[in-house]
């Protein structure tokens, strides 16, 4: 069952648990309300969020606000790269030794040549050359 809550600084605006929000009693299909997102919205109701607050508000999965979804974090929590990089990701499949190598290989060869050398795609290679990806890795 659905549970709302008034929204503390906005009046006539309710949010439910479920991440909905309604306005005047009217549910509103709308992503923002008066320049608020609607994970903010939610949080204010339902996890204390203050009208002035600097916290961050952030998803444990996906996209979806409900408020089980959401917590509350300092902006250093946040920064706080939580994702696996380099070798730890569970799809990699180059090494950071083989990084090394390809990052020396530039000028020598070209990118299709070093892809068919380590079995990934060109754009790999072109992504790894121009610091998109595995930037972290040292020359």
């Amino acid at each position: 069952m659905e549970v709302w809550r008034k929204v503390p600084g906005m009046r006539g605006v309710e949010a439910s648990d479920h991440g909905r929000i309604r306005r005047n009693s009217r549910l509103a299909n709308v992503s923002t309300i008066r320049g608020l997102k609607r994970h903010r919205i939610v949080a204010r109701a339902w996890l204390g969020l203050q009208v002035k607050d600097k916290r961050y508000v952030k998803f444990r999965r996906g996209h979806s606000c409900r408020v089980s979804n959401l917590y509350l974090c300092s902006s250093a929590q946040s920064h706080k790269r939580n994702t696996a990089r380099g070798e730890n990701a569970g799809t990699a499949k180059l090494t950071e030794d083989d990084v090394r190598s390809i990052l020396a290989l530039r000028g020598v060869l070209i990118q299709r040549e070093v892809a068919a050398r380590y079995w990934i795609s060109r754009q790999t290679v072109s992504d790894i050359w121009c610091r998109r990806s595995w930037r972290h890795s040292t020359h």
